[in-house]
């Protein structure tokens, strides 16, 4: 028996419905939250990463509309990069994305993904800089979520800075004066903006703690019983024990210990000035090869370190070693007893 016309036109429009309802289907499929999956997985143009997964985005000035779609999917935050960039231009958004810092993880849609790039970022920026970190680290945290370009804050010269801070006077670069702490920026900000505001904190947390009669002495720091010091002298011993030394009564032996062998003119031997040395290409930090305190600061220490390269505490420890197990500090009197401790704690 043949199927009027309107059977025929009732199953078409059926199909048609059942193939758009299907369709529908797969794209919310394909654009709901990327998540599910071990991290980092790819099955052909979809990657998965789990939910709980978050990553700084930076969408540079000038860049495409393909570049970010790709982008996006390289780092598991769409679930199809095909699908992503098909509705982005279906809903007319593909050419409105804006520059800057974004933090999407897998449980952000594609959806809210695109209308997020149409809004635009955040005008401000909350970066953390940890105590220990070097300028080279500090500039690659900067650069990763987008406050500064490329490699523009380690490449600043430390003579544009001397005039407007006093402390910079002996310095050999900003290397030790860029305070560690929670920072606000803007995104986009110069090399040199951000430089004055870690400067800044940096002259607001440390005057307090070598000023004479509210006075600073940047050239002139007393150390109990130790001697006179200026404040890049400072900063190099507090230096070398943010980055050797975890405990903070341990730190003061230690700032002791390194006062010592500076007094008998033993050579200080700081595992890492040498690290410092070979990063930066620069013999005169490695205290190897150099008798006294490296040329200048290897790290950006915290208020802790410096405190305790100003405060030494009194021992007869002349030696001392970090339990890569335990992380605590073992000291000792003389070299036969280091060599046993060597042998006890270190593979």
């Amino acid at each position: 028996m043949a199927l009027s016309r309107s059977s025929k036109l009732l199953i078409a429009l059926s199909l048609i419905f059942i193939f758009g309802l299907l369709w529908a289907t797969y794209l919310f499929y394909q654009l709901s939250p990327a998540q599910g999956g071990p991290a980092g997985s790819a099955i052909g143009d979809q990657v998965h990463i789990f939910a709980t997964s978050s990553l700084p985005i930076v969408i540079e000035k000038g860049e495409g509309f393909r570049e970010i779609a790709n982008q996006l999917a390289q780092n598991g935050f769409v679930r199809s990069e095909s699908m992503f960039k098909t509705y982005a231009i279906l809903s007319g958004s593909a050419h409105k994305f804006k520059p800057g810092l974004y933090t999407f993880t897998a449980a952000s849609s594609s959806i809210e993904i695109v209308r997020a790039l149409v809004n635009g970022p955040s005008k401000e920026i909350t970066v953390l800089i940890r105590e220990g970190e070097t300028l080279a680290e500090i500039n690659t945290t900067l650069a990763r979520y987008g406050v500064i370009p490329g490699s523009s804050l380690a490449k600043l010269a430390v003579n544009d800075f001397r005039e407007k801070y006093p402390f910079l006077q002996n310095a050999v670069s900003l290397e030790g004066f860029l305070f560690p702490d929670t920072y606000r920026f803007y995104f986009g900000s110069t090399a040199q903006d951000v430089a004055l505001a870690m400067l800044d904190n940096f002259k607001q947390k440390i005057d307090p703690l070598i000023s004479d009669e509210g006075v600073p002495q940047y050239d002139a720091i007393p150390v109990l019983r130790r001697g006179i010091f200026t404040l890049p002298q400072i900063l190099t011993i507090a230096s070398m024990i943010e980055n050797e030394v975890p405990g903070k009564d341990d730190r003061r032996i230690v700032a002791d210990i390194i006062y010592r062998r500076l007094k008998i003119g033993m050579a200080l031997q700081i595992d890492a000035t040498t690290e410092y040395a070979n990063f930066v290409g620069d013999d005169r930090f490695d205290t190897y090869k150099n008798s006294g305190l490296p040329r200048g600061p290897i790290s950006n220490s915290g208020l802790d370190a410096i405190e305790a390269a100003l405060n030494p505490k009194s021992s007869t420890y002349l030696y001392y070693l970090t339990d890569p197990k335990t992380k605590k500090t073992i000291f000792s009197k003389d070299f036969e007893e280091h060599k046993m401790n060597r042998a006890k704690y270190l593979p």
